[in-house]
């Protein structure tokens, strides 16, 4: 609409397109003329890798920048760290192992793969459960592929929640089995709770879970390589502490405030540029 409205109407609004897709522009003439139209000012993307893919559609990519998202700390307070709030709710005791995520149950998120994955653990380990905590558009799929896989007592859909800083830390690995993922802020709510994190290598995921520091990373799909990531945390328990270290130390080094100044001056900086040009 703000395109739209500069080239009909001639407003001189500056235009900053906000990206959080890890997919491609979509080809066509019109697709090509919003995204490179001259109103546009600035493109902030909330990953490296977004930015990528958004470049190779822009004429100026020069105009793109990154922004990594980030989350509110304080939801995170030593209050909220009770393991035994989501195992109360599960019926489940502390000595069983609780892998799951925080995660729209939607295409992208590729929770076959998390199926599969739980499949093969499950086999090795009877005491472990699974949990996703979420809803959404695909939650009757995933539902039928836990019970095709005779996992109904195994995966429980948790549903939408309000409350995830309380409920993560009932769980002893975060895995996320995305295979398209902008940033992947829940890892972060992870990453906050102290909770290990095994992920797929989707999308800008990488620019929070470095391998072997912060998490540990599989390839999109690769089950097999996801449950011996899953079984390397559980039997090393001195990889364990020095990832949660470093995510802790990573997640408190880029607070929201921090996200949020940096978008500011971007657009101070449009402002000051548009009212120094029209003087």
């Amino acid at each position: 609409m703000a395109i739209i409205a500069a080239t009909l109407f001639g407003n001189k609004v500056p235009v900053v397109v906000h990206r959080r897709v890890d997919f491609a522009v979509k080809p066509g003439t019109f697709s090509g003329f919003k995204y490179n139209h001259p109103m546009v000012r600035q493109y902030i993307c909330v990953s490296e890798a977004i930015r990528k893919i958004l470049n190779s559609s822009l004429n100026q990519p020069e105009k793109s920048v990154c922004i990594h998202s980030s989350i509110d700390l304080s939801r995170f307070t030593e209050m909220t760290k009770n393991r035994r709030v989501l195992r109360d709710e599960l019926g489940l005791k502390d000595t069983d192992i609780l892998i799951g995520n925080t995660s729209a149950l939607a295409p992208h998120k590729d929770h076959f793969t998390f199926i599969r994955t739980a499949a093969l653990l499950i086999e090795k380990h009877t005491a472990m459960r699974f949990v996703i905590i979420g809803d959404g558009p695909m939650r009757n799929e995933v539902q039928s592929e836990i019970d095709r896989n005779g996992l109904a007592d195994i995966i429980f859909l948790a549903g939408f929640r309000t409350n995830v800083p309380e409920l993560l830390p009932g769980l002893d690995i975060f895995l996320m089995t995305s295979k398209t993922e902008g940033l992947g802020t829940s890892i972060l709510d992870a990453f906050a709770a102290g909770i290990p994190v095994v992920s797929t290598r989707a999308g800008g995921i990488p620019e929070l879970v470095e391998d072997g520091l912060t998490g540990l990373l599989a390839d999109v799909g690769d089950h097999e390589s996801l449950a011996q990531a899953v079984e390397r945390l559980l039997n090393d328990q001195n990889l364990r502490n020095s990832i949660v270290k470093a995510a802790g130390a990573f997640v408190a080094e880029s607070g929201f405030r921090e996200m949020g100044q940096k978008t500011m001056n971007i657009y101070t900086q449009i402002l000051l540029s548009e009212t120094t040009s029209t003087k």
